[in-house]
This record gives structure tokens, C-alpha cells and sequence, in this order.
């Protein structure tokens, strides 16, 4: 007796950018940035990205069996030109719409992405905003109708932001909220931290001191602006850090690369542990104060440990499960 396979079905976040997808792409706005995006997006859909835009492309072909009138119109109005996000969205919709899925999906436009260990997944979302998530990393996106809101709650995103006054765009990591209009910036968020570095535009970070049970925001305090090239640093029981960073060493992780400059060791170590599972130690306090800089491969802790134990005259130590580097 054969098995019988339950068929494939695609998600309902994979339906919605998909559509949004294909508007974009028949549209006079169509260029090779944008040819580029959509087949990052379709290989990092495991399956799911292919099998949706292939359904929703098969119901644009037989558009002529349907009255889609309106959608032509709208597409028509449009010029599918990202600078118009809120055409493109409607004749995403629409095609929903005529999937039986219903508008919804946009409208509403809460959705959840993330990355596993060693995996980087970049996501255009339907206002034009660019989300690229670097490893171990998830958001969760909510386009509410007043506020573009996003929640971080572990990992790292570099964020291009599409302009748009009348919704304002939110970075929700842990207690803080990063606000910008149309921008480019960067947040890592972990345990007991939460970095935000600038690289272009203009946002601001707040400290949230309370959220109703609806989701909305109560009231913030302790507003800090940030400028080009400024990276403020919040932890845990501490005050907040405000530094300069240079905007390759933000997104050096996009390159498989860690810049260090003058970084203490011991926080070198962490970070290239966040991309290796063999990980490195050190037992000595002195040592993890050592200062360290370069250009590192990510996920090569060993290539990492052999260049720093040759600079500082150290010894490297393999182990089944981890590397250790130590003065004797």
C-alpha cells in the first residue's frame, strides 16, 4: 500500500510576498537591484518563496479568465515604482484577493523571520524596507496601519528604511525603541545588551517604561539622537555608551568578516563564538584585557586563535570541544 504525501502548501507570510514580489517585478520600476532581492528571497524560502510566487504567478496568467479589472487599474497607477508603496500593496492584495486568501494578510502585516545559526536571509518587505538578519536572529514585523513596527528579540538586522513621514518606523529590542523615518541602521540584540550603529539618516533611542496590553505604546523617556557613525551601546544596570563606529565594521558580519580595533580579547572571543560552534576560552583575566585588532574570517576560530596566539606570543590548545588559548 502506497503512502499517501499531504501536498505542499506554502505560508500565508510566503503568499504575501509573493504577490508583493510580483507586482514589483512586472512594474516599469523593475531594475537589477530589485532582480537581485527577489532571487535572494526565493532561495532563502526553502521551497516555500518558489511554491508561492509560482501560484500567484499562475493566477496573473489567467488574469484574463477573471475580472481583475480593478487590479489592472491599480497596477496601471501605480508604475509598481517603490517610491509608492502603498499602490504596490494594493495590488498585492488584490491578488490575494483573487487567490481566496483575503487582504488581510497585507492590511495587517505581522509576520515573523528568522536565521539559524551560520545562515544571513535578507527581506524586502512591502513598503520597500530592506531587513538583512544576520545569524541566529529573528523579528517580528507589525505594520499596524499607524506605526511600522518591528520586534527584536534576538540576533542582529541592518535595516534600510523606506521613507515614509505619516508611519513612523519602530525597533522594539528588549526595553528600548529605535525610531527612524527613512534610514539605514543596524541593532544587535542579546541577553543583557543592545546596540544600535548609524550609518545613514537619523533615529532615535528611547527607553520604553511601559506597554498597554493592546501594544500600544504607554510612554518613553530618556530620548538619545544619534548621528552618522555613532553607535550607543546599552546594558544591563549601566548607563548608556555612545561611541563612533566605522559603518564597515557594523556590517563586516554581511562579508563573513569581524573587524576588531583595539577590541579587548575577551570580547573578541565572544563575538567570533557567536559563528563557530568549536568554541575558543581563556582561563586568565589579564589575557581577556589584551587588546586585539585585524580582519577575521567568521565560523574559523582556530585561524583566529593561531594569528592571535603568534602576535602575543600565546599557545593554542585543541580540544574535542573547544579551543583554549593560553600564556604557558
Amino acid at each position: 500500500m502506497s503512502e499517501r504525501k499531504t501536498p505542499f502548501r506554502p505560508s500565508r507570510a510566503a503568499y504575501a510576498e509573493a504577490a508583493a514580489w510580483l507586482v514589483q517585478l512586472h512594474g516599469a520600476g523593475r531594475d537589477a537591484e530589485l532582480e537581485a532581492d527577489f532571487r535572494a528571497w526565493l532561495k532563502a524560502g526553502s521551497g516555500d518563496h518558489a511554491a508561492a510566487f509560482e501560484r500567484v504567478t499562475e493566477v496573473w496568467d489567467k488574469a484574463g479568465e477573471v475580472d481583475i479589472r480593478g487590479l489592472a487599474r491599480v497596477t496601471s497607477r501605480a508604475a509598481f515604482e517603490r517610491k509608492q508603496p502603498r499602490w504596490r500593496v494594493a495590488a498585492a492584495a488584490m491578488v490575494l484577493s483573487v487567490l481566496g486568501l483575503g487582504v488581510f494578510l497585507l492590511s495587517s502585516h505581522d509576520m515573523e523571520y528568522t536565521t539559524g545559526i551560520g545562515e544571513q536571509r535578507t527581506v524586502r518587505l512591502s513598503d520597500g524596507t530592506r531587513l538583512s538578519l544576520n545569524q541566529d536572529s529573528a523579528v517580528d514585523v507589525d505594520y499596524d496601519g499607524r506605526r511600522r513596527i518591528v520586534r527584536l528579540s534576538r540576533g542582529e538586522v541592518l535595516f534600510e528604511v523606506a521613507h515614509d513621514v505619516q508611519h513612523p518606523f519602530v525597533v522594539m529590542a528588549g526595553d528600548r525603541t529605535v525610531t527612524a523615518l527613512g534610514t539605514s541602521f543596524v541593532v544587535r540584540k542579546e541577553s543583557d545588551e543592545m546596540d544600535v550603529t548609524l550609518l545613514e539618516g537619523k533615529v532615535s533611542v528611547a527607553s520604553l517604561m511601559a506597554v498597554r496590553a493592546s501594544g500600544a505604546f504607554e510612554k518613553e523617556q530618556g530620548e538619545i539622537t544619534l548621528k552618522p557613525g555613532q553607535y550607543l551601546r546599552v546594558r544591563a544596570g549601566e548607563r548608556p555608551q555612545l561611541d563612533v563606529r566605522r559603518a564597515d565594521a557594523a556590517t563586516a558580519w554581511r562579508r563573513g568578516e569581524v573587524i576588531l580595533d583595539g577590541t579587548p580579547l575577551g570580547e573578541a572571543v565572544a563575538e567570533m563564538n557567536r559563528y563557530d560552534p568549536h568554541r575558543l576560552e581563556i582561563d586568565d583575566a589579564d589575557l581577556g584585557q589584551v587588546r586585539v585588532s585585524g580582519i577575521y574570517r567568521t565560523g574559523d576560530n582556530l585561524d583566529f586563535a593561531r594569528s592571535v596566539a603568534s602576535i602575543y606570543g600565546l599557545k593554542v590548545k585543541e580540544e574535542a570541544s573547544h579551543i583554549r588559548l593560553t600564556k604557558d
